[in-house]
This record gives structure tokens, sequence and C-alpha cells, in this order.
């Protein structure tokens, strides 16, 4: 799918290099899904439903905002950068150890959903196109958070002990009032950085 693409010699150099064809490739699969799912053809399905869906899997779609659920909304915060919709960039992470959402009334929660920041701004290339097997240049961002622990109503209901991922989704199957996010441990940073929380 990624290089299934119809473009002038100028845009071809910058849509045949291994990233850009992933994502599109993503793009299609995901399309392609819900062109299945819903029953129509694929030059049919709704592309803002689909660009919400890829934005969701951490993809980033320039110029465009991915909108937080109405129940992410809903619950005061104690910072708004957290929901924002903007997913890269130092100006939109939010720094510092805890993100608590509260809510007048319980709420019941399915699911939490979590981007990391994932140090994108780092000085070495992404995908070189060779290195040895065992290249010390190339590791795990210190930035992505390591440990981390989710409360309900002040009772832990989750431990995440050694994440190595940007985006990270779990179940909590919940109801309640306040959820707290504590960021206890990184892969060596000494800031605790994280770009969204979103509840579902």
């Amino acid at each position: 799918a990624g290089r299934n693409i119809s473009t002038t010699h100028v845009a071809l150099s910058s849509t045949r290099v291994m990233a850009t064809c992933g994502v599109i490739g993503q793009a299609l699969g995901t399309g392609v899904a819900e062109a299945v799912k819903t029953n129509k053809a694929l030059t049919d399905i709704d592309i803002p439903a689909l660009q919400k869906k890829l934005m969701d899997d951490d993809c980033f779609i320039p110029f465009i905002k991915r909108e937080p659920n109405e129940l992410t909304m809903k619950a005061s915060c104690n910072t708004e950068i957290i929901r924002n919709g903007i997913e890269r960039g130092n100006e939109n992470c939010y720094v510092g150890d805890e993100v608590v959402f509260s809510y007048e009334t319980a709420e019941k929660i399915n699911e939490i959903r979590l981007v990391f920041d994932s140090n994108l701004n780092r000085e070495y290339d992404n995908m070189p196109s060779h290195f040895r097997l065992n290249e010390d240049q190339y590791y795990l961002p210190e930035t992505i958070v390591k440990k981390y622990e989710i409360y309900a109503d002040g009772e832990k209901v989750l431990t995440v002990d050694n994440n190595r991922q940007r985006l990270c989704r779990h179940t909590l199957n919940v109801s309640a009032k306040k959820i707290e996010v504590k960021l206890l441990e990184t892969h060596g940073a000494k800031e605790k950085r994280i770009y969204s929380v979103d509840l579902y």
C-alpha cells in the first residue's frame, strides 16, 4: 500500500521513504477495516472518522488536532495541556508526577489511553539505513515513562513496571469520581513527561 500511489516526480522523493510508506499502509489498512465493518466501498468511508481513528492510534496528521472524547473533557483536570489534542512538541507535553481527573459523580470508565514522550527530537536518525548488531548509539528513549500506577478513588487498580511504549491502552472497568495517573520512573530522564491521558 505504501508505494501504491500516484505522484509527480517531485512528490515521489518524500512519499517513497519507508516511514511515509508505513503510515500510508496503516491508513489504508485502517480504512479497509472500516469499509468492511460498515459494509461500504472504500471510496465511501467517512474520512474525518478515519483520521480520528488513525490519530487515536498515534498517527500524526499535519494540521489536524485530535479531539479528546466527551468523558475526558467532562472531568476537571489538574493540567489542561494533557487534553489539548496535540501529541508532539515540548510545548504540548505535561511535566510532573501525577495527572488527576475528577468528576462530580461517579463515572463508568472502561479504558484509559496514555501517550508518553518518546523524544522525537533526539539527535540521531530514527531510522538508520544500517547499524551494527550491538550499536550503542541506538537505545530506548530515556524519556519514556517506565513505571506508573493508576488509582480509582484512591485505590490502586493498575501497576505497569517495565513500559517501553509511547502509546499505552489499559482496560480499567471501574466506576469512580477520581482517576489518578502517577508517573513513578523513566528509562533515565529526570523529568517525567506525558502528552495525553484519555478516559473511555
